[in-house]
C-alpha cells in the first residue's frame, strides 16, 4: 500500500481544480463557435480614436477541441483575430492584426499565458516574453505591461486590456 504526502495530494489536487476551471472556461467560450455578438467599448482610458463610438462585433469563427477563434471587428478597421488555445497546462491567448489585403501588421502574434487558476468565467492573460521582445523591437515598450481579461458569464463577453496608464473594456451581447 502506498502513502501519499499531504503536500503530494495538495499539488495534484490543485492541478486537477486549474485543469478543470481552466477546461470549463473554454467550454463556455467554445459555446459561442458560430455566433457574432455586438458590442461597444465601455471603458477607454486615455481615448484612442480607433476604438471610440465604434460598434463592435465579435464572430467566433473556428473552433476546436483546441482553439477558438474570435474575430473582433471596430467599425471598418482592420480586424483583429483573436485566438484562445487550451494547451496542456494552461490557455493561451494569441492576436493577430490582419491588414484590409491580408496578412498580418507588424504588430501582430502577440499575448499571453495564463499564470494563475483564473475562475470558469474569467481568464487572465500576461504579456509572455516573446510578445514583450516583440513590442520592445516595435518601440512600443508600455505594451510589455499588457494583460489581458476575457470573461463571459450571464451571455455577456468582455474583453479587457489593461496597463500601466491603459485601460479598454469591451463588452459583447448576442445580436438580436
Amino acid at each position: 500500500m502506498r502513502v501519499f504526502s499531504p503536500l503530494l495530494l495538495l499539488l495534484l489536487c490543485n492541478s486537477a481544480l486549474a485543469a478543470n476551471v481552466q477546461d470549463t472556461f473554454f467550454k463556455h467560450v467554445s459555446s459561442l463557435c458560430g455566433q457574432t455578438l455586438i458590442g461597444a467599448v465601455t471603458k477607454d482610458e486615455p481615448k484612442d480614436p480607433a476604438w471610440s463610438g465604434q460598434t463592435l462585433s465579435l464572430t467566433f469563427k473556428d473552433c476546436s477541441q483546441s482553439e477558438v477563434a474570435m474575430e473582433l471587428s471596430n467599425g471598418n478597421k482592420k480586424p483583429l483575430l483573436m485566438i484562445l488555445r487550451r494547451a496542456s497546462d494552461n490557455l493561451q491567448l494569441e492576436h493577430r492584426h490582419q491588414l484590409p489585403g491580408g496578412g498580418e501588421g507588424n504588430i501582430s502574434r502577440f499575448g499571453g499565458r495564463t499564470k494563475t487558476l483564473g475562475t470558469s468565467t474569467a481568464q487572465t492573460f500576461r504579456a509572455d516574453a516573446i510578445s514583450q521582445a516583440l513590442f520592445i523591437e516595435q518601440q512600443r515598450p508600455q505594451a510589455t505591461h499588457n494583460v489581458w481579461t476575457l470573461r463571459y458569464e450571464n451571455n455577456t463577453f468582455t474583453y479587457q486590456l489593461t496597463r500601466p496608464g491603459r485601460t479598454l473594456v469591451a463588452i459583447f451581447h448576442p445580436a438580436l
